[in-house]
């Protein structure tokens, strides 16, 4: 194998590499003119639903007398009611709460605060190897690795997140078939 044999191997995979760049450009403007046409529509049913959604809301919360038991119901597979909500734990001063907490309740300071401790670990990686040895720790992975990579990062995105979906669609497909 010599440098020339990698450089006509790599011009090959550029040019398979550019005709997949072509393609995910038609798709994007492709993906571009759809959205023109569908916003409109969109927007109007979304103000529709919007509408929708406030009305129920309304005539729910001034008919809570109707959600006594059970407090919900299900129709049309939308579930209406009411619910407990789970409420937010307001701190104003979490420095001062602990120290009341260390105060006023010392039995329940390991169950009410948490103390984490954890690895700096750009700091660690610039410790000598001896210093990591002392530690127990290692730098791995440290070795040369192969890079076949496209310098233009946004087609890259791209082709990154179109892979991700066919992997994920052939997933779905595969999970279907074993049903």
């Amino acid at each position: 194998m010599t440098l020339g044999e990698i450089e006509r191997q790599t011009t090959e995979y550029a040019i398979a590499k550019r005709e997949l760049d072509e393609l995910v450009a038609e798709i994007s403007e492709r993906t571009e003119a759809l959205k023109r046409e569908f916003t409109p529509k969109l927007k109007s049913v979304m103000g529709k639903i919007a509408r929708k959604h406030e009305t129920l809301y309304r005539s729910i919360a001034d008919n809570t007398d109707l959600f006594e038991k059970p407090r919900t119901q299900i129709f049309e597979g939308i579930k209406v009611g009411l619910m407990k909500g789970k409420g937010k734990l307001f701190v104003e001063d979490e420095e001062l709460t602990i120290k009341l907490i260390k105060k006023h309740m010392p039995e329940q300071e390991e169950y009410l605060i948490h103390t984490k401790y954890e690895l700096i670990k750009s700091a660690i990686k610039k410790l000598t190897d001896k210093e990591q040895d002392k530690i127990n720790v290692a730098i791995i992975d440290k070795d040369d690795r192969i890079v076949i990579e496209s310098i233009d990062t946004t087609v890259q995105k791209i082709l990154n997140s179109l892979i991700k979906v066919q992997i994920e669609g052939l997933s779905e497909e595969y999970k279907e078939e074993a049903a």
